[in-house]
């Protein structure tokens, strides 16, 4: 069983603990120390584990992190197997998470950890800010993008993108840490660039993207290709092969009616790579309260797909 700190099944030898070869504890022993030894009081994994659990727990700033290693030292110290009983400042940690190849090295190892488990098969890429961990007089924020596994709730793969514009460019990185054979990869419609989708192919994985203005000749096509046929007096409606799937769902006072409708008709001329179907997606949202409509709304999103096997 995988586990981030030492279980009773793990032995204690001259040599120090030794680790469960999958453990999230043991990936962080990989990642070299870059630190001079002169004035070195704590182990880099020591200050790394106590940075993820306190993550996990909730703590958002540097200040937080070093708050919640004082709160539970007692359990860091017995766990962990330190000598040391005083628990890394501020200063420390801050030094540490300074170093931008230990953010890179920890986001690798912890997606392998996380690839290594149960998967799903959608991969959803998603940009996100990151918040809290920058001092006040530092400006901007730092913009990371995503592989998130969305069966299985858990991120994959994230590499810094510096601002959202980049992602275009980062997300063939992204991509390249985990094996995307057999998956759909999803994102949203910056993302829909025909490099992304040439690579998806190419690792024998599908592709699900919505299409928007920023592919104005694609998007501009399939809002044709579904538009209203009236055809003229004496002329007939031209053949279609458009299928199409309602679905209904109840709660919370609303109902949402998803209408999808696909066509294969753009195939023979798109120079899109690999695609498939192009859709329309029809929301209707309605709000009742005590058995009458209070508020409706409609959403339309258009999008490409991968033929699926």
């Amino acid at each position: 069983m995988d586990c981030s700190i030492p279980g009773k099944a793990q032995d204690i030898c001259v040599n120090g603990v030794i680790f469960d070869q999958n453990s999230i504890y043991d990936r962080l022993h990989k990642i070299k120390d870059l630190r001079k030894a002169r004035g070195k009081r704590y182990s880099l994994v020591t200050v790394l584990m106590i940075i993820l659990l306190a993550k996990m727990s909730g703590a958002n700033t540097i200040t937080d992190i070093a708050e919640w290693g004082e709160n539970h030292k007692e359990e860091i110290v017995k766990n962990l197997k330190l000598q040391r009983t005083v628990m890394p400042e501020q200063s420390t940690y801050r030094r540490i998470m300074a170093h931008k190849v230990y953010v890179e090295e920890i986001e690798r190892l912890v997606g392998e950890y996380n690839e290594a488990g149960v998967q799903g098969q959608i991969y959803a890429m998603d940009g996100k800010t990151i918040r809290g961990m920058r001092n006040r007089e530092e400006a901007g924020t730092e913009y990371f993008l995503s592989v998130y596994d969305v069966e299985q709730g858990k991120t994959v793969s994230q590499v810094e993108v510096g601002r959202k514009e980049n992602e275009i460019s980062k997300a063939k990185t992204a991509l390249q840490q985990v094996k995307i054979a057999q998956k759909v990869i999803t994102g949203d419609a910056l993302l829909t660039q025909k490099g992304i989708a040439a690579y998806i192919i190419e690792q024998k994985g599908e592709y699900v993207f919505p299409v928007k203005e920023n592919q104005l000749g694609l998007y501009k096509s399939i809002q044709q290709l579904f538009a209203p046929d009236y055809p003229k007096p004496g002329f007939g409606k031209i053949p279609t092969d458009f299928l199409t799937q309602r679905t209904v769902n109840k709660g919370h006072g609303r109902i949402e009616v998803r209408t999808i409708t696909t066509s294969e008709m753009l195939n023979s001329y798109s120079t899109w790579p690999g695609l498939g179907q192009v859709y329309r997606l029809e929301r209707q949202f309605e709000w009742r309260r005590k058995g009458r409509s209070i508020r409706r709304s409609n959403e339309t999103e258009y999008g490409i797909t991968r033929t699926f096997a």
